[in-house]
């Protein structure tokens, strides 16, 4: 079963204050364990990452630790962890990359 993940979901399984962590965070940590198989939109992780970056708790977010919680937990995985979905029309039905191949390099960039 493929399960796609949105940002309220991802911000929710991330941020522990979040009302609604207690609930998204298992839905991360099965994904992890392979339960399912992942689904991500490239404009949700783009999203996501701006989200984390102006959250307005406290202590901040800084860019460097939103990018660094997106990159760990949803880029850095084994290439049976999950898909990453372009935005663009022309290619929406076959997914960009599958996420393992983005080595810790890339956020070096």
């Amino acid at each position: 079963m493929k399960i796609l993940f949105d940002t309220s979901l991802i911000i929710a399984a991330l941020v522990e204050p979040h009302p609604m962590h207690i609930r998204a965070f298992p839905w991360l940590k099965k994904a992890k364990t392979k339960d399912f198989e992942l689904v991500v939109a490239s404009h949700t992780l783009a999203e996501s990452y701006a989200v984390l970056s102006t959250l307005p708790i406290k202590p901040r977010i800084s860019p460097s630790v939103s990018w660094r919680l997106i990159n760990e937990k949803f880029l850095c995985h084994d290439k049976n962890w999950g898909m990453l979905f372009p935005i663009s029309k022309n290619s929406r039905s076959r997914p960009i990359f599958v996420a393992a191949p983005l080595s810790r390099d890339a956020s070096r960039r």
